[in-house]
């Protein structure tokens, strides 16, 4: 007997994980409240997560930024993490209002900002709410609403009369992203990062109207972002990782409905969207997770015929016709390497069913991906941050047009009201991305290159007729700040640089100026999205 004792103990050593560090047994301190996603205590939580001896747990980046606390193990120097600290969640609490402000000088070019759209000109967002827990039962009600100058620049000829006019100029009738919302300025409002949950028995359940973010990117990710407004859904899922021996494992599955704007040809074909995604951490290797995400674009009817499980059918298409002639499947999987001071990640993904045969020949065609790093550095009581990131979702080669990333068949957009669901710089685009930020006490002061190319396949398509003259080539230099005083959060940030031949019509200066105002209530400061 304790021969056998002493063999499982041994056993039990040789598979605990090698490298831990002494946070992952913290259990005391206070806990850092993460506001949300795109927050700044989001932000703070994701660097902090390479800082040993910090936070604990750390994050696999399934649900990235949902509304959640961390532990702050004791006596952890974070800056200004004591504004998010909370000793308890209330039955009752306010969601602080924010105010945000943004200026674009020459066409529409927005990113990752939800219900806001913005085009020429001003546009701006408010948001308010409450929230609160009781047991098992949480909440939040934050309603928005956005408004638009939507001043008048040079359209892409469609060819089409009446709203026809203001569609996408290249993917008309397969993608519902308008070049502009009519001709006139415009607004409109949605229940937001609303939702409503019950948590239990490690699993949570949930009706939402909050956007969600699966893949480990900060400023790109391929299946779901914060680019378009959150759509209605009921999520089930882990409410922490799973422990299952092998490792942690963490699940959601979601399924909603996809709202077209009254500027597709059809507005009113509105679609069912389902998708579940795996996060897998291996217990011999701390500090890695592996994740996987399937999502469907298809008809309601579609989904009730497959009793909702369509992100469990097989790979690959098991006839001609496919079993749902008319969906839309992505398919992705990604790495997070979280280190000391530094952090890796990366996204693969397909778009439609592939076969093994047409993977192997070209894993590039229908293919989008994601890389990056993220690394801190510590100067006396700062933290300096540098991110790089590139994505890519060009999927074909030179002269291919036959597979084209997020265009499907009529009636499987995959946008809402209007906006991509996916990455922000949409179809057949790359991008380049450098940002480097220093966090103090009062806040965050950085700058950032960035470089994206658009519209690539229509670039190749059209190139041998002479239809087009050059590339669609947008590279910017931008300034940032995140600014604590003591009754309000401010953030600005300013952005500027040439644009290549926009759209295939003409060159452009790009400016564009954002500004975002947040009360300080109750003593603690809020989080207005970063940008």
């Amino acid at each position: 007997m304790h021969r056998m004792l002493a063999a499982l103990a041994a056993v039990s050593t040789l598979l605990s994980p090698v490298g831990a560090t002494a946070g992952d047994d913290c259990t005391t301190g206070e806990a850092l409240r993460i506001e949300g996603l795109g927050t700044w205590s989001e932000e703070l939580a994701r660097l902090a997560d390479l800082a040993p001896d910090v936070l604990v747990p750390r994050s696999g980046i399934l649900r990235r930024g949902a509304v959640s606390t961390r532990t702050m193990c004791e006596g952890a120097a974070v800056p200004w993490g004591e504004r998010y600290l909370v000793d308890r969640e209330r039955a009752l609490d306010w969601v602080p209002p924010r105010l945000s402000m943004a200026f674009e000088r020459t066409s529409p070019n927005g990113s990752n900002d939800g219900l806001l759209w913005q085009g020429k000109g001003l546009s701006s967002l408010v948001s308010a709410g409450i929230r609160g827990r009781w047991g098992a039962f949480s909440y939040q009600l934050a309603p928005e609403a956005s408004w638009s100058q939507n001043a008048d620049f040079e359209l892409v000829d469609t060819g089409a009369a009446g709203r026809g006019e203001f569609a996408s100029g290249f993917y008309a009738g397969r993608l519902d992203v308008p070049q502009r919302f009519g001709a006139d300025p415009f607004s409109q409002a949605s229940p937001g990062q609303s939702y409503v949950q019950l948590e239990g028995l490690g699993a949570r359940i949930g009706v939402s109207t909050e956007n969600r973010w699966w893949g480990p990117g900060i400023r790109h990710s391929v299946l779901l972002t914060n680019n378009a407004p959150g759509f209605p859904h009921l999520y089930l899922g882990t409410a922490r990782p799973l422990d299952i021996w092998v490792g942690t494992l963490e699940a959601e599955w979601l399924v909603g409905s996809l709202t077209k704007s009254k500027y597709h040809s059809d507005p009113y074909a509105n679609r069912a969207f389902t998708g579940l995604a795996l996060v897998y951490q291996p217990r011999w290797v701390p500090g890695l997770y592996l994740g996987a995400g399937r999502t469907y674009i298809e008809s309601w009817r579609s989904l009730r015929e497959d009793w909702f499980l369509s992100a469990l059918e097989g790979l690959t298409k098991t006839s001609a016709g496919g079993d749902n002639p008319a969906d839309n499947q992505l398919l992705s999987a990604w790495f997070r390497w979280v280190m000391p001071d530094v952090e890796l990640y990366g996204e693969y993904a397909q778009d439609d069913f592939p076969t093994f045969n047409s993977f192997l020949r070209q894993p590039d065609r229908c293919a989008a991906w994601v890389l990056g790093f993220q690394k801190r550095i510590t100067t006396g009581g700062r933290w300096w941050r540098v991110i790089g990131e590139t994505s890519k979702t060009d999927s074909n080669l030179e002269g291919a047009f036959a597979c084209s990333f997020y265009l499907h068949a009529q009636n499987t957009d995959y946008s809402h009201e209007g906006q991509l669901l996916g990455d922000w710089i949409g179809p057949g685009a790359d991008s380049q991305y450098l940002a480097v930020d220093v966090f103090t006490r009062g806040g965050r002061f950085g700058g950032f290159l960035e470089r994206v190319r658009r519209n690539q396949e229509v670039y190749w398509q059209r190139r041998p007729a002479g239809e087009v003259k050059g590339h669609d080539v947008e590279v910017v230099l931008g300034l940032r700040q995140v600014l604590f005083l003591r009754t309000a959060e401010l953030f600005w940030n300013l952005a500027a640089g040439p644009r290549f031949n926009r759209d295939f019509i003409r060159d452009e200066f790009v400016l564009r100026a954002g500004l975002t105002v947040t009360p300080v209530l109750g003593g603690r400061g809020a989080a207005p999205r970063a940008e």
